[in-house]
């Protein structure tokens, strides 16, 4: 698609959308870090999606104080569901806004975020700008990826980065909200309502195949709060994840230069919830992940397994009984919250 020429003004208006559901331990840093931000044409979209502790009282306090702050209330429809309201209510308004940027409320914003996002755009001709994350933990901030070269890079080069298994540097990643999206494409693709875990990857695959190339900001500009809560949502059950990625990977119109990355991606999926199903024992969803397994295997031929995941494979050809074993000893050395995450 082409770049967006439609700018009437050389601060050409965004919109920051930030899905809130009880984070009130957090909200306020993170509103501040979005209110003061050096870019001067931006409106706050806050979606408190049923929030039951006190970031509504938040929300309203910094409404009352803030005119680019609306804060858009609704019942809970997870993170999908409350950056679509988001998308929605910044697309119908009248300050046509040709950006959007999303934020999610634990997080923080280096205050030159939107500047620097919207300065690439413009210099790179690209519809789509990532910028570099930080994590931090109660420590400060933690090991970082290098940093990303500035300038523009292919879809085939941004494609690659995306599925590759480390973070080539820290900018191209698997989350929604290091980047500063052009208008068009959030009036054609928005979030799959289906996922409560993992909503990121599926829209970014889409926005990916959507686009000729991505202009990267080199700063670490995202400042993410690592937290317990997170590590446990992931380990559940990523049944729709597999499903997508192996869809994704047999339907005719998607690019060539993800399939390879989407096989990859299905497979470490499934092998990652058959852990799971048997760490819990949940004999039906084993079942169910066997069922899948011919599926995955009729694509062998054209996306051979790496070596990591033929080892995985021997141990599967092994039986139920030993992947039991193997997966229960493994348990004790699965990834927990740090003691230095916040809660």
């Amino acid at each position: 698609m082409l770049f967006l020429e439609s700018m009437s003004e050389p601060t050409p208006p965004v919109a920051v959308v930030i899905p809130v559901y009880n984070m009130a331990r957090y909200l306020a840093p993170c509103l501040d870090s979005a209110l003061t931000q050096t870019y001067p044409n931006f409106r706050i979209f806050a979606v408190d999606d049923g929030s039951t502790d006190e970031s509504p009282a938040i929300l309203g306090e910094y409404a009352a104080r803030h005119a680019n702050l609306t804060v858009i209330r609704q019942s809970n429809k997870g993170l999908a569901g409350a950056r679509n309201t988001g998308i929605r209510s910044a697309l119908a308004a009248p300050e046509h806004f040709d950006y959007v940027f999303f934020f999610d409320s634990d997080d923080l914003l280096k205050e030159n975020t939107l500047s620097a996002c919207v300065n690439a755009a413009l210099t790179h001709r690209c519809d789509l700008v990532t910028c570099g994350v930080q994590c931090f933990d109660k420590n400060g901030d933690t090991p970082a990826p290098p940093l990303p070269k500035g300038g523009r890079i292919t879809q085939a080069e941004a494609i690659r980065r995306f599925f590759s298994p480390q973070w080539t540097d820290s900018a191209v990643s698997h989350f929604a909200c290091n980047n500063l999206y052009a208008r068009w494409l959030l009036e054609k693709i928005p979030f799959d309502e289906r996922f409560r875990k993992g909503e990121d990857q599926p829209f970014l695959v889409s926005v990916l195949a959507a686009l000729e190339s991505v202009a990267l900001v080199p700063e670490n500009l995202y400042l993410y709060r690592l937290r317990g809560s997170s590590i446990s949502k992931s380990k559940s059950k990523s049944k729709l994840q597999l499903d997508y990625f192996l869809d994704t990977l047999e339907a005719p119109e998607t690019p060539d230069a993800m399939k390879t990355g989407l096989f990859d991606r299905a497979f470490n999926v499934w092998w990652q919830d058959l852990n799971l199903a048997y760490q819990t024992d949940d004999k039906d969803y084993v079942n169910e992940l066997e069922g899948i397994f011919p599926r995955l295997k009729s694509h062998f031929a054209l996306y051979p397994p790496k070596n990591k995941d033929r080892r995985r494979l021997r141990i599967h050809a092994l039986g139920r009984f030993v992947l039991k074993l193997y997966f229960s000893l493994r348990k004790n050395k699965a990834s927990s919250a740090n003691a230095a995450f916040f809660d």
